[in-house]
C-alpha cells in the first residue's frame, strides 16, 4: 500500500515499518485518511484502542493512527488547516479524560472519593490553555494544562462499591496532586509506539514554584493580587477540556461556571481598557524582543515560523491584543481561536480590510507551514531550515513550488511584520504645544470653570499622571482655537473624569478620538452636557 506521506516523512516511514513488523494492518490508516476526521471518528479510534490493560498503551497506539491518517489527508491536499487542528484538539481532549479517569480510579480504590468542604465530591479539572484551549492544537504540540478543584476537604475513605478504601482517607488536595501526576505520567510517557501529548503546567499560577494542583478560590485570589499582562492573554483561551468523573455532570457545569466568574473579570474588563496599555506594550516589546534575539541567532539556521518576525505568534497578539482591550464590552470579540477573531476585528472596522486579509492568509500558510515541518519527524520544530532540500520537500508538501513557496513566506513575514509593528506605536505628538495653556488668552468664563477645576476635590485627588494629561489636553485644545464652548465643554469632562485614568489615556493617546470629542462638544452644548453626564460613552 502506497501513502503520498512516505515521502516525506521519516516517521511516517518508521511507523508503517513497525506495524508491519508486528502484522498490523494499514488499513486503518488508509480508512482513516478516506474521510474527514472529526470528533466521532476520533472517538470511535480511540474506543477501538482500548481492550489495552494500559490506557497509556492504547492511547499512544490511538495518536500515532490518527497522526498517520491525518499527515496523509494533509500532504495530498484532503484536510483543511481547520480540520487538522480541531482533530489534534479533539483527541486531546478525549485523552486528557481517559487518562484523568483512569487515575481517579486507582486512587479512589485507595482512599475514596474527594469531598469538598460541605461534604459533596468533587473532581479535578483539567484547563486546556494556549492552542488547546482554542481549538488550535497543532500536530506535534505540548498540550499546556492547568488543574483546578473546587474547595478544600477529605476524601471520603469509601470505595466506588460502598466498601472501605484500601489506605484509609487523604485531604483531598493531595488526592487531586497525585491524580495529576499520575494522569500526566500517562499521557507523557514514551515507548516504541511514541507519546500521546508533551504536558506543559508551566502556565499555572506562580508557575514551576507554585503548587501543581490549585482550587478555585487560591486562582481568584491570585489573579487579584498578582495576577500580570501576559496571564491575560494566556487565560483569554483556557478551557475546561476534562474532570475525573467522580463528581458528575452537573458537578462539572456548576464548577465550569464558578470558573468562568473568576476568569472573566480578569481577562474582560467592562469598560474599554486604555488604561492597561503600558502593560500591553510592555508585552508587545517582549515578543519583539525575543523575535530580535531568534533572528540574531539565525545565521543560516533558517526561519522561526512561529516565534520569529512576522511569525504566528505576533498574528495572535495582532488579536488578542483587541480582544483584550474590548472584549470586555464586545462579546462578539471573545472568540478563542485566532482566524474568528480577525474575522470580527476586521468586521468591526478596527484593523483596515486589506491588513485582516494579510494576517489570516500569513496565519493559514505558516501554520500550514509549521505543521509540514512537525510530520517529518514528529518533533516540535517550528524552524524552517536553510537547507534547500528541506525547503523544497516542504513547498511539495504544501503542493506549492518552491519559487512561490519562498515569495509567499516573504511576503507573509513582512506583512505580518509591518503590522505588529503599527500595533502599539506611539501617537505623533510633533503638533503638541511645549508651552502648555496659555490662561491669559482664555476666555473669562472658562478661565474661571478652569481654576474651578483645579482647586475641586477631584482634581486634588487625581494622580499626577491624570492631572498632567488634563493640563496637555487642555492645552493641545487652545493651540487648535478650540472655541468657548468646546474649553468650557472640555474643561467640565476633565473635572468628570479626572478620577477615571482610562478615558484620560483614550483621549491622550489618540489624537483621533479626542478630536471627534472636541468636534462634538464645540458644536452642540446639548452633546457636551450628555457627555459630561454619561462619560461611558466615550467608549
Amino acid at each position: 500500500m502506497q501513502f503520498r506521506a512516505e515521502t516525506y516523512s521519516g516517521y511516517f516511514r518508521r511507523s508503517i515499518f513497525a506495524m508491519s513488523a508486528r502484522g498490523e494492518s494499514l488499513e486503518a490508516i488508509a480508512s482513516l485518511a478516506g474521510a474527514p476526521i472529526d470528533e466521532a471518528r476520533i472517538a470511535a479510534l480511540v474506543e477501538s484502542c482500548r481492550p489495552s490493560d494500559d490506557p497509556g498503551v492504547a492511547l499512544r497506539r490511538a495518536r500515532r493512527l490518527l497522526m498517520l491518517g491525518l499527515m496523509e489527508r494533509d500532504i495530498r491536499g484532503d484536510a483543511s488547516l481547520e480540520e487538522v487542528c480541531a482533530a489534534m484538539t479533539s483527541f486531546a481532549t478525549q485523552a486528557t479524560s481517559v487518562a484523568l479517569r483512569a487515575a481517579a480510579s486507582d486512587l479512589v480504590e485507595q482512599f475514596g472519593v474527594p469531598l469538598d468542604s460541605e461534604g459533596e465530591p468533587q473532581d479535578l479539572l483539567a484547563i486546556a490553555m494556549g492552542k488547546g484551549g482554542a481549538g488550535e492544537l497543532n500536530v506535534s504540540s505540548d498540550l499546556d494544562l492547568v488543574f483546578l478543584h473546587r474547595d478544600r476537604g477529605e476524601t471520603s475513605g469509601i470505595q466506588a462499591d460502598g466498601s472501605p478504601a484500601r489506605r484509609g482517607t487523604l485531604p483531598s488536595a493531595e488526592f487531586f496532586h497525585r491524580l495529576a501526576r499520575r494522569a500526566i505520567g500517562l499521557l507523557s510517557e514514551v515507548d516504541g509506539d511514541g507519546f500521546v501529548f508533551r504536558i506543559d503546567t508551566r502556565l499555572r499560577p506562580n508557575g514551576d514554584s507554585g503548587p501543581l494542583v490549585g482550587s478555585l478560590a487560591m486562582l481568584e485570589e491570585y489573579f487579584y493580587a498578582q495576577g500580570r499582562e501576559w496571564e491575560r492573554f494566556a487565560w483569554l483561551k483556557g478551557r475546561g477540556v476534562a474532570d475525573s468523573g467522580m463528581a458528575g455532570e452537573a458537578a462539572r457545569r456548576a464548577d465550569e461556571q464558578a470558573l468562568a466568574q473568576i476568569v472573566e473579570p480578569f481577562v474582560f474588563r467592562r469598560y474599554l481598557d486604555y488604561d492597561v496599555f503600558e502593560g500591553l506594550r510592555a508585552v508587545h516589546a517582549l515578543i519583539r524582543s525575543e523575535a530580535n534575539r531568534r533572528e540574531a541567532r539565525r545565521q543560516g539556521n533558517g526561519l522561526d515560523v512561529k516565534l520569529g518576525r512576522g511569525g504566528i505568534r505576533e498574528i495572535e497578539f495582532a488579536a488578542q491584543l483587541f480582544q483584550i482591550v474590548r472584549g470586555g464590552r464586545d462579546p462578539g470579540l471573545r472568540n478563542r481561536a485566532t482566524l474568528p477573531t480577525l474575522a470580527a476585528i476586521g468586521e468591526r472596522g478596527l484593523l483596515p480590510a486589506g491588513d485582516v486579509a494579510l494576517l489570516v492568509d500569513a496565519y493559514r500558510l505558516l501554520r500550514r507551514t509549521e505543521h509540514m515541518l512537525q510530520y517529518r519527524e514528529d518533533e516540535q520544530t517550528h524552524r524552517l531550515p536553510e537547507d534547500p532540500a528541506v525547503r523544497a520537500d516542504v513547498a511539495a508538501m504544501l503542493r506549492m513550488t518552491v519559487q512561490d513557496f519562498e515569495a509567499a513566506i516573504a511576503a507573509a513575514t513582512a506583512a505580518v511584520d509591518r503590522i505588529f509593528n503599527d500595533l502599539l506605536a506611539e501617537p505623533d505628538r510633533e503638533d503638541e504645544p511645549e508651552g502648555g495653556l496659555d490662561e491669559e488668552r482664555l476666555d473669562e468664563d472658562v478661565a474661571r470653570l478652569l481654576k474651578a477645576m483645579r482647586e475641586g476635590p477631584r482634581y486634588r485627588a487625581a494622580r499626577d499622571e491624570a492631572r498632567e494629561a488634563i493640563e496637555r489636553l487642555l492645552a493641545i485644545a487652545q493651540a487648535r482655537d478650540t472655541p468657548p464652548r468646546g474649553m468650557k465643554g472640555l474643561i467640565e469632562l476633565c473635572e468628570t473624569v479626572c478620577r477615571r485614568p482610562s478615558y484620560l489615556a483614550l483621549l491622550a493617546r489618540h489624537p483621533d478620538a479626542f478630536d471627534r470629542v472636541l468636534r462634538m462638544i464645540s458644536r452642540s452644548q446639548w452633546a457636551a452636557g450628555y457627555l459630561v453626564r454619561h462619560p461611558i460613552v466615550l467608549d
